[in-house]
């Protein structure tokens, strides 16, 4: 059985960067377009999204920005891939809520080692997160736990 290393949703329109990292053993889902995307990540909960900026309909930044803007994606690392190479691009692309930015074309040893340390970053955030909610002696869910729950079944 293959050991998969995590789940990414590459939100692009053409599918280079998919076939580059199924090579690394992710599990790869894909979108074409941009409201697919948002969809996706919102009831698959990838580790990762691959956001390209330059698509039809909706441009990657509109995408973060909604993506950063729901509860249930917040947390999940967007590293955004596109062929724009302007520092006030990368900086518009950081300040929506990017992880990180990689200009095409891609060099895959680069992308594979950001991919890498994003993936790293976010299970070490959901252990810290689950750390926080749990009482380490008994196991038992913790104020912290209880006072999200009941927010969450208030709203």
């Amino acid at each position: 059985m293959l050991d998969l290393k995590g789940t990414i949703l590459v939100i692009d329109d053409e599918s280079l960067i998919s076939d580059l990292l199924a090579e690394e053993e992710y599990a790869i889902i894909n979108a074409t377009d941009p409201m697919e995307g948002v969809a996706l990540a919102g009831t698959k909960l990838p580790d990762l999204i691959l956001l390209d900026i330059a698509m039809p309909g909706m441009d990657g930044f509109e995408v973060c920005r909604m993506l950063k803007a729901d509860s249930q994606t917040r947390s999940i690392p967007i590293i955004f891939i596109t062929g724009l190479s302007s520092a006030e691009h990368e900086t518009r692309g950081l300040e929506a809520g990017g992880a990180d930015y990689i200009i095409k074309p891609v060099n895959p040893s680069i992308l594979f080692a950001r991919v890498r340390i994003q993936m790293e970053l976010k299970k070490q955030r959901d252990y810290l997160e689950a750390l926080s909610t749990m009482d380490s002696l008994t196991g038992v869910y913790n104020r912290r736990w209880f006072d999200q729950s009941l927010d969450r079944e208030w709203r």
